[in-house]
């Protein structure tokens, strides 16, 4: 009897030991998906005086007299005045000082000087689509940029009272229709390399979609990129010793190009990766004068900000993370540890952080690419997604290279090495025929995908048509 008694006891125990390690051990009772990051800074602001309001701003509704005006920064809602972000997201960008005023010259007064000489700039958006800016002075100070006017603002509270959103409010969103809305017009900016000679040639396709079809196909041998201000093209002027960039703005008749030189001996040689709104990533390859019957080239791998062209600074990662997660780029680094070497590259249909290191072999020194296990961030590279697993791609087109997917997730563009095949995807596959080809030019490789949605499609196409005429 008491045996039997033992038995059961044991049975019970481990039929409640099952039952408690089962529950212990369903992970998706416990596991929460984690929260995007809260804006930097946060609480009511007011703002207090205006520091520019431009002439030719005078006659648009959006210039108005903001003063007086309260900012409500709230983890992921924005309001200012009246006007609501109610999915709002920002990105996050360190520049020198100098140059983010001489980039945004029609916002601030022309005698206007930062005290810092490094700016952290928050770009305040509603699904992707640029509203403001602001520019912290100090934990209680900030600058608005706001419908290229300026304004100090000062806040007046730590916190934000979530009634303050329950009223009447404009939202942010615009005659574009949400994403992932069925027919929405999408057009493809899209950026290409190639290399010619000595060196690279570049041109910029304008590949607008209505109804999953092709409209035109708009093509120049300039390089053109979006801004938050505008349309910019991207030059290369070659000297006799450097590749020289320059970033123009196309809506401005005057252009600044101050051409900046490092007067080093030698010369230096510069290869567009990446071109972003904020961002270019590059490869530099700096060739040292014939030494013992041989020539020593040195090539490394960087990411500059638009604003700082001409001259090339690379930014950190810090500076690009808001981090100090540096221990995962440690490899990236040259001989000596004090040269983050790292850029933008493609593979397998998307963006990705990518290091150089480098070995002495038989007297030469020669590097090696590694991808870095790190995600660029979204001020970074703006649409990084696929709609369809790049596996999936190579099996339907195994002499596939790349692919772009739209942010409606209904066309796919299949880069090969002589043409890009157009698909209409139907339920995440590339059906059996694409709806149509476009020719490639040898070797060329992607540098560049923006795209519009949206009655955004028509503004793009009518600039991009009466530029390239």
């Amino acid at each position: 009897m008491k045996k039997l008694l033992l038995v059961i006891l044991l049975l019970g125990l481990a039929l409640l030991g099952s039952i408690y390690f089962k529950q212990e051990t369903d992970f998706t009772l416990r596991l929460l998906p984690p929260a995007g990051p809260p804006l930097p800074i946060q609480g009511t602001w007011e703002i207090t005086a205006p520091l520019h309001r431009p002439e030719s701003a005078t006659g648009l509704p959006q210039a108005q007299n903001w003063a007086g005006q309260k900012i409500y920064l709230a983890q992921n809602r924005v309001l200012l005045g009246q006007y609501l972000l109610d999915a709002s997201s920002y990105r996050v960008k360190r520049v020198p000082a100098q140059a983010y005023l001489n980039s945004q010259k029609q916002a601030f007064p022309a005698d206007f000087k930062f005290t810092q000489s490094r700016l952290e700039v928050i770009t305040l958006a509603d699904d992707h689509r640029f509203f403001c800016e602001l520019i912290p002075l100090n934990a209680d100070e900030l600058i608005l940029n706001l419908f290229s006017q300026s304004f100090y603002a000062r806040k007046i509270a730590e916190t934000v009272e979530e009634k303050v959103f329950t009223g009447s409010a404009k939202t942010i969103v615009d005659l574009a229709a949400p994403a992932q809305a069925p027919g929405i017009p999408a057009g493809l900016l899209l950026g290409l390399r190639r290399p010619e000679g000595d060196g690279y040639k570049y041109r910029t396709l304008w590949l607008p979609l209505a109804d999953r079809q092709p409209t035109l196909i708009l093509e120049t041998e300039r390089i053109i990129f979006p801004r938050r201000s505008g349309f910019y093209e991207l030059q290369i002027k070659r000297t006799a010793t450097e590749d020289i960039l320059i970033s123009t703005r196309l809506q401005n008749e005057q252009t600044d190009e101050l051409l900046f030189s490092k007067q080093a001996e030698g010369t230096v040689r510069r290869r567009l990766d990446y071109i972003g709104n904020d961002y270019v990533s590059l490869c530099e390859t700096y060739a040292d004068p014939f030494l013992a019957g041989s020539e020593q080239e040195k090539s490394i791998l960087k990411i500059v900000a638009v604003d700082s062209l001409p001259a090339t600074p690379a930014v950190t990662m810090d500076d690009l993370l808001g981090n100090k997660n540096l221990n995962m780029v440690t490899e990236s680094t040259d001989s000596d540890g004090k040269e983050e070497n790292f850029g933008l590259a493609r593979r397998k249909g998307y963006w990705i952080f990518q290091g150089r290191s480098f070995s002495d072999q038989e007297g030469r020194e020669k590097f090696i690419d590694f991808p870095l296990s790190i995600i660029p961030p979204d001020h970074l590279v703006i649409s990084n997604e696929l709609a369809i697993p790049w596996p999936r791609v190579k099996k339907h087109v195994p002499q596939a290279r790349d692919v772009l997917t739209s942010p409606t997730e209904d066309v796919a563009f299949v880069f090969t090495p002589g043409e890009i095949l157009l698909y209409e995807l139907q339920q995440g596959n590339l059906p059996a025929a694409p709806l149509q080809k476009i020719p490639l030019l040898a070797g060329e490789e992607i540098i560049m995908s923006e795209w519009a949605l949206g009655h955004y499609v028509d503004n793009w196409t009518l600039f991009l048509q009466n530029l390239v005429k």
